[in-house]
Order: C-alpha cells, then sequence, then structure tokens
C-alpha cells in the first residue's frame, strides 16, 4: 500500500535502508553483549570502524534487495534472486568456513559476491579491531561492488514498479 500512496519511490527506499540498518545494529549490539557475558569471549572490537562498514555493506548489499523487490514486483511468483544469492553466499562468502579451504575453481565464486568483504572486514573490526585503514581493501571492493549493483537494482525496480502501475498489478501477489 505504501507503493500505492504518493510517497516518491526514493524515500520508500531511504526508510527502509535506515530501518533496516537500525534494526541490525541493535541486533548485533545484543548477540555481542550475550557472547561476553554468557561465554566471556574477549572481543577487541573497534565500534566506528565496525558501523562504517556496515553501513557500506548494507549499501551494498541493498542492491541486490532491490533487484530482488523488483523481480517480485514484476512477476508475483516469488523470489529467486535472494534465494540464489542466499544460498551462494552461505556456501561461498566465509559465513560458514573460511573460503581458502574451497578448491581454487570454486574460489573465484567468492571474490564475486559482497558478502565474502564483508564477512572479512567484520570479523577483523569486531573481533580483532582493525581500522578503516587496516581493511581498506574491503572497503573500496564493497563501494565498487555497490557503484555497480545499486544503480542496476534501482533501475530493474524502477522499470518493474513502472510496468506493474502501467498494468495495475502494483497490489498483487
Amino acid at each position: 500500500y505504501l507503493l500505492l500512496s504518493e510517497t516518491p519511490l526514493w524515500e520508500v527506499f531511504i526508510y527502509t535502508i535506515f530501518s533496516r540498518l537500525i534494526f541490525t545494529i541493535i541486533n548485533t549490539g545484543i548477540v555481542f553483549i550475550f557472547l561476553i557475558y554468557t561465554f566471556d569471549v574477549e572481543i577487541k572490537m573497534n565500534i566506528i570502524s565496525s558501523i562504517i562498514l556496515l553501513v557500506i555493506t548494507m549499501i551494498s548489499l541493498s542492491g541486490i534487495g532491490i533487484l530482488s523487490a523488483g523481480f517480485i514486483m514484476l512477476t508475483k511468483k516469488g523470489d529467486p534472486i535472494s534465494w540464489v544469492y542466499s544460498f551462494l553466499s552461505g556456501m561461498f562468502s566465509g559465513i560458514y568456513y573460511p573460503i581458502e579451504i574451497l578448491p581454487k575453481w570454486l574460489r573465484g565464486i567468492s571474490y564475486i559476491l559482497p558478502t565474502t568483504y564483508a564477512m572479512d572486514g567484520l570479523r577483523k573490526t569486531l573481533i580483532k579491531g582493525y581500522r578503516l585503514y587496516e581493511i581498506k581493501e574491503d572497503i573500496i571492493i564493497l563501494i565498487i561492488m555497490a557503484a555497480i549493483i545499486l544503480p542496476i537494482g534501482i533501475y530493474w525496480f524502477k522499470n518493474s514498479f513502472d510496468k506493474a502501475r502501467k498494468y495495475g498489478t502494483i497490489s498483487q501477489y
């Protein structure tokens, strides 16, 4: 219903991004408090670097989310984009195990996923206390990926939104 309102599309994007950012920060904080006090985990967190990296990560991953939303708006059938991305991230981004254990021919998949660089940078800032200059490679790659993926996602979503509006199918799913 929000998309049927007169709210500009860019405002919907901005509010969605900020609400997810706030939720992610609160969720991460709760997990860390739980880890520290329940398991007596020693963490050398650099909070400023972690938050900056988290924001850059969310921007780079939001392009994939926007692509998914555009696909759903256009087809009204489901979301293969986020399913495929979630699968690839889980298998190849170092979320469950280090990418170094993958065969070399599979590691290439890891290097095209923003989650790989986000996980690497977040581990360094949250566990080891790295500063921004120490994770600059991860940050630069995430910014480049965001500069590519986000405009593609916005373009795809805008076209899908316009088609759904033209055919009167925005409120259907």
